[in-house]
């Protein structure tokens, strides 16, 4: 029996020294880690200016209005101002229309 226990004490150390062996790493040159350093700050610098066009384009988004929703095209309100509206432009086109209707009789008798 006591040699089982030294055998499962082998196996236990055993698989402890294989692990140590796998997480030791080996020594990274000077200009390797400068390399990887680079590399590393250019990454950074494009998830940045990647960030900064996502965030423009959100706020953008949120920039956009809806449509305002109309309500009924036969509101009583928006009729009457709507007719009260085409009421001054009729006004006005028949002063304009008489003005230049004036200003033409007097081009005309200069002419004679």
């Amino acid at each position: 029996m006591a040699k089982k226990q030294f055998q499962s004490r082998d196996q236990k150390h055993g698989s402890v020294a294989k692990k140590l062996a796998i997480t030791k790493q080996k020594p990274v040159s000077k200009s390797k880690l400068k390399h990887q350093l680079k590399s590393t700050k250019h990454q950074i610098e494009q998830l940045n200016s990647n960030l900064k066009e996502f965030e423009d384009v959100r706020s953008l988004l949120t920039d956009v209005k809806k449509p305002e929703k109309k309500g009924n095209s036969l509101d009583y309100k928006d009729l009457k101002q709507d007719l009260m509206k085409d009421e001054e432009r009729k006004s006005k086109n028949t002063s304009v229309e008489n003005d230049i209707s004036k200003q033409l009789e007097l081009l005309t008798g200069f002419e004679l």
